[in-house]
């Protein structure tokens, strides 16, 4: 298992050490995973502009799937960008506890357990569960930071 300030399967990155900051593992939203869907609408994209110029297509569905697949693709383009190695961190892992930037941080003391779980609809996915003491409030990631860009 790689270490608290090591990069793992593309979706944390090690935080930078100013003086006076506690090394951990940032984990950020995956570039890695939003490719696939990005080159599916570029796929259906590139079907109907040569769709239309072949005349394989036509009427109002040529257009009308060139401006569709076109605003997925910009607005899937501008959730890339924003997804980069200087995104804003959804989790700081680290010594002293599970941090959720900019709202607060949890202690470990504060913590009951740690679950790691498959997900049962995204094979290939599983979800972390930071499990709290009884009676102890936890913060949430802000919903800003969880959904897609918007354009």
């Amino acid at each position: 298992m790689p270490g608290p300030d090591q990069q793992t399967h593309g979706h944390t990155s090690p935080v930078s050490t100013p003086a006076g900051h506690e090394r951990g593992l940032v984990v950020r939203r995956s570039r890695r995973r939003q490719l696939p869907a990005l080159l599916a609408i570029a796929a259906f994209l590139a079907s109907y502009v040569l769709g239309g110029l072949t005349g394989s297509m036509t009427g109002w569905i040529v257009p009308a799937g060139i401006a569709l697949f076109s605003v997925l693709a910009v607005i899937g383009l501008v959730d890339l960008a924003r997804s980069g190695p200087r995104s804003t961190a959804l989790l700081r892992i680290g010594p002293a506890g599970v941090e959720v930037p900019e709202v607060a941080t949890v202690s470990w003391s504060d913590l009951d357990d740690v679950r790691v779980r498959p997900t049962r609809w995204f094979p290939g996915f599983s979800v972390v569960a930071f499990i709290p003491r009884p009676g102890v409030p936890v913060p949430s990631i802000p919903r800003s930071r969880l959904q897609p860009a918007h354009v």
